[in-house]
């Protein structure tokens, strides 16, 4: 179990070899544990990070979506759209 933390923990601090062998050693050690494949995809992600253009245009993607329309907006009364 320490290992699992202790990978996570690795990850979260950018030591990211360190991090694959206590990943490693908690495979061994607890092979059925949960949260290992959750750690390997989160090592994964720091070793390869997605680039900042995709990131972008996600949240843009996003923000866009989840705005309305100037005339949807209600004013508080004695205000004006």
């Amino acid at each position: 179990m320490a290992e699992r933390f202790l990978a996570g923990a690795l990850i979260g601090l950018g030591r990211l070899g360190e991090a694959a062998e206590e990943l490693e050693r908690a495979r061994e050690l607890e092979p059925d544990a949960p949260r290992l494949a959750d750690l390997a995809a989160a090592l994964e992600r720091a070793r390869n990070p997605r680039p900042a253009t995709v990131r972008v245009h996600m949240y843009r993607t996003r923000t866009h979506r989840m705005e309305r329309a100037p005339s949807e907006i209600e004013c508080p009364p004695g205000t004006q759209n």
